[in-house]
């Protein structure tokens, strides 16, 4: 069951400040860590405990924001929601996804059904309380080194059913 949010649009701002992020001016481009991997593979196999190292990727600006901005705006989405909700708000996370070449953020709580279909658990959150305290959008504005970037993202609310195998 999806539906969009159906409260007021929100707004948020955020500076950019982590280290492992950084701002490329000459190239307008972003170089970020894309992956972690083990500095001794084989000892890591063994079981041994190894330390890890940075991998790079490096992606232009007007690639990069649009998610970065999605992000931000879904963590702030997400405590929007949560103080509105009178119950059930530990039961709502989100994603960010893509709909139709564009963002869009997830407000999301699913029931699981065990093995035999009996619910094994199931969210105290109620769908059209949800649906009334999310945003129907929200403008979130990233600021890295002085360069900004604005996107305005839908936000729906997305229950799943989860099964136990």
């Amino acid at each position: 069951m999806t539906d969009r949010g159906r409260a007021d649009p929100v707004s948020v701002e955020g500076e950019v400040e982590r280290d492992a992020v950084e701002y490329l001016p000459e190239n307008d481009a972003v170089r970020y860590v894309s992956a972690w991997v083990h500095s001794d593979h084989e000892a890591f196999v063994a079981g041994e405990n190894t330390e890890r190292e940075p991998r790079y990727a490096t992606t232009p600006f007007d690639e990069w924001a649009p998610t970065e901005c999605a992000h931000v705006g879904a963590r702030h989405v997400l405590e929007v929601v949560r103080t509105r909700l009178e119950r059930g708000s530990d039961d709502v996370s989100y994603t960010v996804g893509t709909e139709n070449g564009s963002k869009v953020i997830y407000m999301t709580y699913s029931t699981t059904y065990g093995r035999n279909g009996s619910v094994f658990s199931e969210p105290s959150v109620d769908h059209d309380g949800l649906v009334e305290a999310t945003p129907q959008s929200v403008t979130a504005t990233i600021s890295i080194d002085g360069r900004n970037h604005t996107e305005t993202v839908p936000v729906i609310v997305k229950h799943s059913v989860e099964r136990l195998e």
